[in-house]
């Protein structure tokens, strides 16, 4: 298998994970108790207390952010695409660049 695809199957499983974790820890914070009684009564919820749901979240959250933005690199960079295009299309890659540059020039102004 190629070393590229393991990477993009790697980056985008952590962050589908990383998004169901957030999605779980956002759910157990909402039904935890506000404020200091969730200390008082020592509220748990799958046998985490609210603190460190709380730090979980965080750090997950860095995780997935971390994860999405590996992830729109390596999909979105305009030479992969590009390349999609002339495979395609039986193109010359200069050919493409300045199709995708004369569109670019002539968009509308928003």
């Amino acid at each position: 298998m190629n070393q590229q695809i393991k990477i993009k199957k790697i980056v985008s499983l952590t962050a589908l994970l990383s998004f169901l974790v957030v999605v779980l820890n956002s759910i157990a914070l909402y039904i935890a108790p506000q404020g200091r009684v969730a200390h008082w009564v020592d509220w748990r919820f799958l046998g985490l207390t609210k603190t460190q749901w709380s730090d979980q979240h965080i750090l997950v959250g860095l995780l997935f952010l971390i994860a999405l933005c590996l992830h729109i690199d390596i999909a979105a960079t305009p030479d992969s695409r590009i390349r999609q295009i002339v495979d395609q299309h039986d193109m010359e890659p200069a050919d493409v660049y300045e199709i995708i540059k004369s569109a670019a020039d002539n968009r509308p102004d928003l």
